[in-house]
């Protein structure tokens, strides 16, 4: 009976313990850091400018701007309709009036790489002319459309935030990239960069105000290949063949808050929430998730892992041109916190990777606009390979950086500075002028 009794209080006292842990640890305040980063993720934010959103959704498609607005709104109220909302969005075909059927955007020539960590665009439209004049003009239609995504301020997605919200083809913006390198290829030299220089200028809004990171990375990609390709351009003109005006706007140095990524990160966490309220949705939960799952605190958690481009140590790193180091993100379920909230903590874990690599392309994409902007000036104020280094000391503050100094490659052709995402190159390059190479 001694046993018995022995045993029976040791698992009251152990149930107690476990049952005071779990009470401490649903009642215990959230923590101050977390609520700054979630007022930072749900504080309203300006939307500057003409809304992008329904120029890309509807790019593949010959729409009339008139009918833009009527068709996203009909597009949007037939998802709202999905029952439950938005269960079927992978299977939700968008523009379903059919006088506007959908233009496909067909491949480009296997050797087509306008990529900004090469440098070989215009020799590849060389060597392909009328494979890619071919493409081209079979992508007319959607090239025009494309060309036009200058003067927008914003990107915002009015469909309900969600796993298969339904996003626009993006392959097509590209075009007007190949466009240009063709039009420069044909000798049609103002034309081609003027056109390049229309892509930065259009594009550079959407970096940073952007709800959502795979269109910023679009940005990011438009940005910084066509600043490589003006540069390509420039160099192998004569140097009394001025550079039309316009680029100079384009080319203008990005600041902080172009640069920082504070609003896709807001449109992400909104996605991480969406993704966890359809993970557990069920009108009838199971006990353990009654039990164990706390929506707003698990919202809590993933705060400061979305917060923290808006933050003042963001700034101040990318104002320094020092790649950001994000905050680490707590992994072990040995924490107060998980004893009431262990199903929000895994799926804390799952829902919200690092995002740092995303936030270094786009201080690289700042780089890249700086270098080309400084080969650009080396090619008005150096008359030979000799004076490339004091014209560099001599650079202006705009196209200066705290910590990546350019300097002239090891093959003596391009401008570089070291890239802080090296997942895919490790320098950033711009052309240096014929007359300025070794």
């Amino acid at each position: 009976m001694r046993v018995v009794r022995g045993f029976l209080v040791g698992a009251t006292v152990l149930l107690l313990a476990v049952v005071g842990l779990y009470a401490v640890s649903a009642l215990w305040p959230v923590a101050a850091e977390r609520r700054a980063a979630l007022a930072v993720l749900d504080r309203p934010q300006p939307t500057p400018g003409r809304n992008a959103f329904a120029a890309l959704y509807l790019l593949n498609h010959d729409v009339p701007e008139s009918e833009w607005d009527g068709l996203v709104a009909a597009d949007v109220a037939r998802y709202r309709a999905l029952q439950p909302p938005g269960i079927d969005a992978f299977a939700f075909e968008p523009v379903a009036d059919p006088r506007w059927p959908r233009l496909s955007v067909a491949a480009p020539p296997p050797q087509a790489s306008c990529d900004w960590r090469k440098d070989d665009c215009l020799a590849q439209v060389r060597a392909h002319r009328d494979a890619f004049a071919q493409w081209l003009a079979a992508e007319a239609a959607v090239a025009g459309r494309a060309a036009a995504i200058a003067g927008y301020g914003h990107y915002r997605n009015p469909f309900p935030m969600g796993i298969g919200t339904p996003f626009p083809a993006l392959q097509g913006v590209r075009l007007p990239l190949f466009g240009a390198a063709l039009a420069f290829v044909d000798g049609r030299h103002q034309e081609a960069m003027t056109g390049v220089c229309s892509q930065i200028a259009g594009w550079r809004p959407l970096l940073s105000q952007s709800d959502n990171l795979l269109v910023s990375m679009f940005a990011a990609y438009q940005l910084a290949s066509g600043a490589r390709l003006l540069g390509r351009m420039a160099a192998e003109l004569p140097r009394q063949q001025a550079v039309p005006q316009s680029c100079a706007a384009a080319l203008q140095p990005l600041q902080v808050d172009e640069i920082r990524l504070c609003e896709p990160m807001r449109g992400e966490a909104r996605l991480v929430r969406a993704g966890l309220e359809t993970m557990t949705r069920d009108p009838d939960p199971d006990l353990w998730t009654a039990l164990f799952y706390d929506a707003e605190r698990t919202r809590a958690i993933n705060a400061p892992l979305m917060a923290w481009p808006c933050g003042e140590p963001a700034g101040q790193a990318i104002a320094a041109d020092v790649r950001v180091v994000p905050p680490l993100q707590a992994t072990s379920l040995l924490r107060l916190e998980c004893a009431s909230n262990a199903i929000g903590c895994i799926l804390s874990s799952i829902a919200a990777p690092a995002h740092g690599t995303y936030q270094a392309r786009a201080q690289d994409v700042a780089a890249q606009l700086r270098l080309t902007g400084a080969a650009l000036w080396l090619r008005e104020n150096a008359d030979s390979v000799g004076e490339v280094p004091a014209a560099l000391a001599r650079l202006p503050d705009a196209l200066r950086s705290p910590a990546r100094v350019p300097a002239v490659s090891g093959d003596g052709r391009h401008l570089q500075v070291p890239a802080l995402d090296q997942r895919e190159t490790a320098t950033l390059q711009a052309a240096l002028p014929d007359h300025l190479r070794r």
